[in-house]
This record gives C-alpha cells, structure tokens and sequence, in this order.
C-alpha cells in the first residue's frame, strides 16, 4: 500500500486545483473525496482543475470517484475538468468510454508551483473499504455499462468481503 499522498491541492476562491503525481490508486481516491465532498456538498467550491500531465497511471476506483465528484459539482451547476491527461491515462479514459464524458482539457497551462507551497491530502489509515471501491466502480457502469462483464470477478470479491465484514459484527 502507499505511503504517500499523491495528490496535491491549491485553492483559491472556489475554485481548487489538484494534482495527480506518479500513480493514483483507490487509497488515494478515497483520501481525495473526503477531503472533496463537504467542500461540494457546503458550496465552498464550485470549479475543481485536476493536472494529470504528471499522472503514470489512475485506477478505476479513481476514476468512479471522479465521476461521482462530476455529478456533486454538476448538480451544484459547477465544473470538473480533467487537464493534460497523459497518454496512459488518457487511453485508460477513452477505453472505458468515459472520455467524452468528462471536460478534458489539453494545454492549459498550469503555472510551476513549489511543491512546498501546496498542501498534500494526506492518506486516510484504515479508511478505505469495500464499499468505497464499489460505490466507485458501480458509478462507471452508470456511464459504460459495457465495462460490467470486465469486473463481475471484482464485484463478486467485493460483495463477498462485504457480506463477510457484516457477519462478523
């Protein structure tokens, strides 16, 4: 598992950029939307610019996320764009049919910012669950239900730790 964050954050206004550094996987995701959500949810943003020119690799739990973070701000009548995708990513998006989905944008410039100026999301210990991964998974075959057959192995683990977590209480 990851010990670093991964994901930076500058806010200004209502608006807040993220960065996505190296890879981004669901413990990152996880951190991001708890950090993300009551920002939405209380209208404390309304533009959310993630830099993905730096981005390696994104997993399909980041991806539900991000989704489901698009649908909070639509909702709210504000914007998620997804800014310099790199190649990986990108064909990551377009496979999943989800490009055309989401605002991407090319070149825009994001100005050099020192590290050491922007705040990291820390990660979450303990915090991210099978719930959390499905939660995000099941909003991408809202949008490509042609993906269902390429997780129902994924699904059926999931359930079942789940269903297990349950009995266990």
């Amino acid at each position: 598992m990851p010990n670093e964050s991964n994901i930076y954050s500058i806010r200004q206004g209502k608006d807040i950029a993220l960065i996505f550094i190296n890879d981004i996987m669901a413990v990152h995701s996880s951190a991001m939307y708890v950090y993300i959500k009551p920002l939405i949810e209380e209208n404390k943003i309304k533009t959310i610019w993630i830099n993905l020119n730096k981005c390696k690799t994104i997993d399909s739990t980041t991806i539900g996320t991000l989704v489901k973070m698009h649908k909070m701000l639509e909702e709210k009548r504000g914007c998620l764009f997804l800014c310099n995708p790199s190649k990986d990513v990108k064909m990551n998006l377009e496979w999943m049919g989800l490009i055309d989905f989401f605002n991407v944008q090319q070149k825009i410039v994001f100005t050099r910012i020192e590290k050491r100026f922007m705040n990291d999301i820390p990660l979450l210990k303990g915090r991210l669950t099978s719930e959390f991964v499905l939660d995000a998974l099941e909003e991408i075959l809202k949008i490509s239900p042609h993906l269902k057959e390429e997780y129902k192995k994924l699904f059926n683990i999931l359930h079942q730790d789940i269903k297990k977590k349950k009995h266990k209480k």
